[in-house]
C-alpha cells in the first residue's frame, strides 16, 4: 500500500513497484483520483486525516505501508501530516502490517524552524514509538519531468530568466525521481534495512546556480537572467 499515489514521487513509485515481478499488488491511496494505471495497481480516494474515509482499505491485508503523502503548503500542514501518520499507524496496527517505509524529508536534517520540518520530525518520532519495523528516508529535493517546482523553473528559463533564492551558492543533493523509486524497491526487496533513518541524495552536490545552469543546458538556452529573491521571503 502506498500513500500519495497521485503525487509526483508517489505515483512513479507506485508504477515502478507494480512493474516488479516480486510485487503481487499495489494499493494506491490519495485524496484525489489516480494519475497512473497498471493491472496490478488499485487506487482509492482516502483522506488520511479523516479515519471515517478508511473504509475501502479495510478489505486489504498489505505487507508493507509506503508513506509518501504529505501536505507541503497549506496553513494546516503540521496538523495534517501528524494526524495522517497517526491514522496510518492505527490502520497498520489493526491490519497487522509488517513493515513501514516512510518518506520523510531533507528538511528534517536541517536546523530550520518551519512547520513542515516539525511535522516530519513528529511523524518520525511516532513511527519509532509504534514498535513497527520501519525504514525512514530523508530525500533531498526530488526532480524529474512533471515535478511542479522544476517545471516552473524550466518555464522561467525558457523565458530567459530564473528565480534565485539568496545568493544561489547553497548546496543541494537532488534525487532523480526514478532513482528514488528504484531505491524503494531495492530496500524493500533486500530486507537489510530496518529501524533506521537514511539520508538520500545525489553523490555530487550542486549549488542552486549550478542546478539552474544544468537545466538551461538541457533546454539549450544559452543566456538567462538571474532574478534574486531574499532568502527570508
Amino acid at each position: 500500500m502506498i500513500t500519495g499515489s497521485s503525487g509526483f514521487s508517489g505515483c512513479r513509485t507506485a508504477l515502478y513497484l507494480a512493474h516488479q515481478k516480486n510485487v503481487d499488488q499495489v494499493i494506491g491511496v490519495d485524496c484525489v483520483g489516480p494519475k497512473v494505471f497498471h493491472p496490478k495497481l488499485e487506487s482509492h480516494v482516502v483522506d488520511l486525516t479523516d479515519w471515517s474515509t478508511f473504509g475501502p482499505l479495510m478489505n486489504y491485508e498489505p505487507d508493507v505501508m509506503v508513506h509518501t503523502a504529505a501536505d507541503q503548503s497549506t496553513p494546516y500542514l503540521l496538523h495534517a501530516n501528524s494526524v495522517g501518520m497517526k491514522n496510518l499507524l492505527d490502520y497498520c496496527a489493526e491490519k497487522n502490517v509488517e513493515r513501514f517505509f516512510f518518506f520523510s524529508s531533507f528538511y528534517a536534517s536541517m536546523r530550520c524552524y518551519n512547520n513542515y520540518r516539525f511535522g516530519k520530525l513528529q511523524s518520525e518520532h511516532d513511527l519509532r514509538k509504534s514498535g513497527m519495523r520501519y525504514v525512514t528516508v530523508r530525500p533531498d529535493t526530488i526532480y524529474g519531468y512533471g515535478e511542479p517546482k522544476y517545471d516552473t523553473f524550466m518555464n522561467a528559463i525558457k523565458k530567459h530568466m530564473v528565480p534565485v533564492i539568496g545568493d544561489g551558492k547553497y548546496s543541494r543533493t537532488p534525487c532523480y525521481v526514478w532513482a528514488v523509486a528504484t531505491a524503494v524497491h531495492k530496500i524493500l526487496s533486500e530486507d537489510n534495512y530496518t529501524n533506521d533513518i537514511y539520508e538520500m541524495g545525489s553523490p555530487t552536490s550542486y549549488t542552486w546556480n549550478e542546478m539552474m545552469g544544468l537545466l538551461a543546458r538541457e533546454l539549450d538556452v544559452q543566456h538567462y537572467v538571474s532574478v534574486p529573491l531574499p532568502a527570508l521571503l
